[in-house]
């Protein structure tokens, strides 16, 4: 039974503009078990890792389920930075998209576009009124995990529509190794992402994803403090720590 006194997972991307704290986590087994379990102890969202799980479409649907429940929103980190796969999981019910390899502003503002896809809610209301309804509800997630994104990032996060965003450390860290010349670190490199003089607060703060784990808690509270909502880990690394 749903919980009255828990948010609307419609709400989620409302909230997360307001900048309210947000409590998440990424799902990659494909159940709807996990979805309800973590729902029911007040996770405010879950993302449902199709990139790098073998989530389908049903599969899909079922956890969505299971999470607006409990009022948790469903998430998913789609598997391609392409239309198909984006209109594919809106029209399974996701509340938001967080998108792999966001490498451009052209790459931005695409994936912005097709993220406005107006799904469900058929025949509740007129077209214009349903256009504004559903646009307003799906949350965006960009992700900086490539080198060729470092050099224009502030094009990259000055797109509308993208709402918030997410350091893919592991990815990032890769693309790095490869780099020709000085190869910053992965904490120099979201640091500067997260305090850039081009995103202080007083000019347009945008809310922004503060990436899963971190090494050292200096790091960790130096970019908590310009973020709003965090995904704690996965679901494989619970299961391993309680069983150890």
């Amino acid at each position: 039974m749903s919980d009255a006194s828990r948010p609307n997972p419609r709400d989620f991307r409302k909230r997360l503009l307001a900048c309210e704290p947000l409590l998440g986590t990424f799902l990659k087994t494909p159940t709807s078990h996990h979805t309800e379990i973590l729902g029911s102890i007040g996770f405010d969202f879950v993302m449902l890792d199709e990139e790098h799980a073998p989530w389908g479409r049903r599969d899909l649907q079922a956890g969505f389920l299971a999470g607006r429940a409990f009022g948790t929103a469903g998430f998913v980190r789609i598997s391609r930075p392409d239309a198909a796969s984006i209109l594919q999981v809106l029209d399974s019910g996701a509340i938001g998209i967080m998108v792999p390899h966001v490498s451009s502003a052209k790459m931005a503002r695409n994936i912005a576009s097709w993220a406005r896809y107006r799904a469900g809610d058929y025949g509740k209301r007129g077209a214009d009124d349903h256009y504004d309804f559903t646009d307003s509800l799906t949350t965006v997630i960009a992700v900086i995990e490539d080198c060729e994104a470092l050099d224009r990032i502030d094009e990259i996060m000055a797109v509308d529509g993208i709402d918030a965003f997410f350091i893919g450390r592991g990815d990032l860290g890769l693309s790095l190794s490869n780099r020709l010349g000085p190869k910053p670190t992965v904490e120099e490199v979201t640091l500067n992402v997260f305090q850039g003089p081009s995103r202080d607060r007083d000019q347009g703060y945008r809310t922004r994803w503060m990436l899963k784990q971190v090494q050292h808690d200096a790091f960790f509270w130096e970019c908590l403090l310009t973020t709003t909502f965090q995904p704690s880990g996965v679901d494989c690394q619970r299961l391993r720590a309680d069983n150890h």
